[in-house]
C-alpha cells in the first residue's frame, strides 16, 4: 500500500449518526476534566472510542465481477450451510442456503454496505422491545431486519439480516424503495455500538471464501465468489 492510499484510509469521516455522541463526549470530557484532572484521561479515551467507531473509513471494492462482498466490518462468528427449513418463517428460499455471521464489535466501524449491485426486492423490519439489565434477551429482542436482494449475472437472489447490537438496540437504515438499483459496497445504513450481519446465498450457485474467525471489511473483503458453472450458464444463455 502506498504512502497516498495509506493517508486516504486514515482521513475517516463520521456517519451523521454518531455526531451527537461525539459531541457529548468531548463536552463530557472537558467539564469533567475542568472540574478535576483524573477525569481527562478516560474521557479522552471514551470520546476517542466513539470516534473511532462511527467513523465511515474510505471503501475500495475489489476488482472482481459476481462476488458477494461483505456487508460490514468485523469477525466472521458462522460459515455453514444454514440448517433452517425453506419452509420456516424467515428461512431463506435458497435452494442451498450457506449463511455467513459477522459480529461487529465496539472496536468495528458500524457502516453497512451492500454485497452486490442489483436490487433490493423485500425488506422485514422487527422493531426492538425493552429487556432490562437481561443481556441474553437483549439480543432476543433486539432491532432487526431483514432485506432479500438480487445480483450478478444469474440474477441470483441473497438475504440479508442486521441486528442491533445490546447497548445500540436500534438501527440507522437508509435504503432504498423496491426494485430499486443499487451499487457493490454503496453504503445503506449503520449499527450502533455494535451487532450482527447475517449474509445468505445459495451454496449452488456461490462459493463461500471464508472461514470462521476470519476479518472481513465491509464493501472489501470477498464473502463469497459466483461458481463457474452459474457464470458460463449465463454467458452462454
Amino acid at each position: 500500500m502506498d504512502e497516498l492510499a495509506i493517508r486516504e484510509r486514515l482521513l475517516l469521516s463520521l456517519h451523521r449518526d454518531g455526531y451527537p455522541f461525539v459531541v457529548v463526549g468531548v463536552v463530557a470530557t472537558v467539564v469533567l476534566g475542568l472540574i478535576d484532572s483524573i477525569f481527562w484521561l478516560p474521557g479522552i479515551i471514551s470520546s476517542a472510542l466513539l470516534y473511532f467507531f462511527f467513523r465511515v473509513p474510505n471503501s475500495t471494492a475489489p476488482d472482481v465481477e459476481n462476488a458477494l462482498l461483505s456487508p460490514a466490518t468485523g469477525t466472521v462468528l458462522v460459515a455453514e450451510a444454514s440448517s433452517r427449513d425453506s419452509g420456516e418463517e424467515g428461512a431463506s428460499k435458497s435452494r442451498e442456503p450457506f449463511v455467513v455471521r459477522i459480529s461487529v464489535t465496539l472496536l468495528d466501524s458500524g457502516v453497512l454496505r451492500f454485497p452486490l449491485a442489483g436490487q433490493v426486492l423485500r425488506r422485514q423490519d422487527k422493531p426492538g422491545s425493552p429487556s432490562g439489565l437481561d443481556f441474553r434477551k437483549a439480543r432476543e429482542n433486539a432491532a432487526q431486519t431483514e432485506l432479500s436482494l438480487r445480483g450478478g449475472n444469474n440474477d441470483s437472489e441473497y438475504e440479508l439480516k442486521v441486528r442491533a447490537g445490546v447497548l445500540g438496540r436500534s438501527l440507522v437504515l437508509d435504503l432504498p424503495s423496491g426494485g430499486e438499483e443499487i451499487s457493490t459496497a454503496s453504503a445503506f445504513g449503520f449499527t450502533r455500538f455494535g451487532g450482527m450481519v447475517d449474509i445468505t446465498f445459495d451454496a449452488s450457485e456461490y462459493r463461500s471464501l471464508v472461514s470462521i474467525g476470519q476479518r472481513v471489511i465491509a464493501g472489501e473483503s470477498i464473502i463469497a465468489q459466483e461458481s463457474n458453472k452459474v457464470s458460463k450458464k449465463a454467458s452462454t444463455g
